[in-house]
């Protein structure tokens, strides 16, 4: 009890403090501009190119292994083109053509296509669930989507839909060791994903923000037609604050919250459920690996009957949100998040560049160490009571042709995270 009262006095403390200083500090930068002006980058249309290696391995599933590219503002325009291919024991493909203008930049649509084999860590629900106990489910997945944005007012105000559709085949479940079990249910589902949200980009740039406010509402659903799973929506708020500190360095502030709204429950049993996703444990003779398999079996079902009946908000850890944990690290039906991270640029002229692997004009190189709260709750437990998971870390930023591209690494007390990725964290991106 008494830790639970230590958990609840320090979240609202932070949380109220928090608020205060961003009000303060806010207030006085803008110095009276509510809005600040856009700030020129004669880079943004300048083409540019990213090729990198791509390997990893999950202990008894296997390996990939491949490339990824990126190459920017292709004819003297802001659109993108991303592409990833690895093989292996597990393969990705993904093709992205993002930034189309159709009349002008006030209607931009993006297309993705991609098909995946790869294996996600599931964990048990919670912010207090244990680092050891999860277990890998592999999945082959093919599916594509579309974007459109609609822009006014210098990209302040946008409005963003995305379409996605895909067809989910579950291949193998494995435990933490790798210990894969045959005769899984090989259940296929297919799925539609609507995505909607509000942005107002109250910043002085819509790429590299430095000074602003910057707000986002989105309602985001997945709705999947196997019999096994309710629907619901997930909705999100997400205010970020730009407060610029030195010569031309920049104080990043960002607070998230997110809820699952439910709109059709499935009511089956976990019984039920465990005995229609099944993975064929009587199969073994062994008694121990009839155990792991039950014990999984188990797991799994518990896992679908908790989300049937509250739904999963907003997930943290990876590249977006507490990036000193595994990807989708911690869940529950609601989140909350709370973030600092102070990006000190080391280098803040333009200048064309070409190291073979990448080229391009270069824009900007930062320095950026952050901070990291984050929570999550299922009921009856109330968000404002979850125990607050924390990491730490630091960041290497370099942008380049109207792209970001940032290395980090984070340290929670789960181990060290090392994240590479386009663009910079806190978006919530849907795709």
């Amino acid at each position: 009890m008494q830790v639970g009262l230590k958990y609840i006095n320090v979240w609202r403390a932070f949380k109220h403090a928090l608020w205060v200083f961003l009000s303060l500090v806010f207030a006085l930068q803008v110095r009276g501009s509510v809005i600040p002006d856009r700030r020129p980058d004669t880079t943004k249309l300048d083409n540019g190119s990213l090729i990198f290696p791509i390997y990893s391995h999950v202990p008894g599933i296997g390996s990939t292994y491949g490339v990824g590219g990126l190459a920017t503002n292709l004819f003297g325009t802001r659109t993108d083109l991303t592409s990833v291919l690895s093989g292996g024991d597990m393969t990705t493909v993904v093709l992205g053509l993002t930034e189309v203008h159709l009349i002008t930049d006030k209607i931009v649509t993006s297309y993705y296509l991609y098909s995946t084999k790869i294996p996600f860590q599931v964990y048990d629900r919670g912010s207090s669930s244990d680092p050891n106990n999860f277990f890998y489910s592999v999945n082959k997945e093919y599916g594509g989507s579309t974007e459109i944005d609609f822009n006014f007012w210098q990209r302040r105000v946008q409005f963003n839909s995305q379409f996605g559709a895909s067809r989910l085949t579950y291949q193998t479940i494995a435990n933490p060791d790798g210990v894969t079990f045959a005769g899984q249910d090989g259940g296929e589902m297919a799925s539609f994903n609507p995505t909607f949200r509000l942005i107002l980009d109250f910043t002085d740039d819509n790429v590299d923000p430095r000074k602003g406010l910057k707000i986002q509402m989105i309602r985001d659903q997945t709705l999947l037609w196997d019999g096994l799973h309710s629907q619901y929506a997930v909705h999100y708020g997400i205010v970020t604050a730009y407060v610029p500190i030195l010569k031309s360095s920049t104080w990043a502030f960002n607070i998230f919250r997110s809820s699952a709204a439910m709109q059709s429950q499935n009511t089956l049993s976990q019984a039920q459920l465990q005995s229609q996703m099944n993975l064929g444990c009587n199969q073994f003779v062994d008694p121990n690996s009839k155990t792991n398999c039950q014990s999984i079996e188990a797991e799994r079902a518990q896992e679908r009957a908790t989300e049937n009946q509250y739904g999963t908000a907003g997930m943290l850890g990876g590249p977006e949100a507490l990036r000193g944990f595994p990807l989708n690290r911690f869940h529950g039906s609601q989140s909350i998040f709370y973030a600092t991270e102070l990006r000190l640029n080391l280098s803040d002229e333009s200048s064309k560049f070409n190291f073979g692997f990448v080229r391009g004009t270069k824009s900007v190189i930062q320095l950026a160490p952050f901070y990291e709260l984050g929570a999550v709750s299922d009921p009856p437990l109330a968000i404002e009571q979850a125990p607050l998971r924390s990491n730490y870390g630091i960041g290497l930023r370099f942008g380049f042709s109207g792209s970001i591209i940032r290395a980090d690494v984070a340290f929670s007390n789960e181990g060290p995270q090392f994240t590479f990725f386009v663009g910079y964290p806190w978006d919530m991106s849907p795709f």
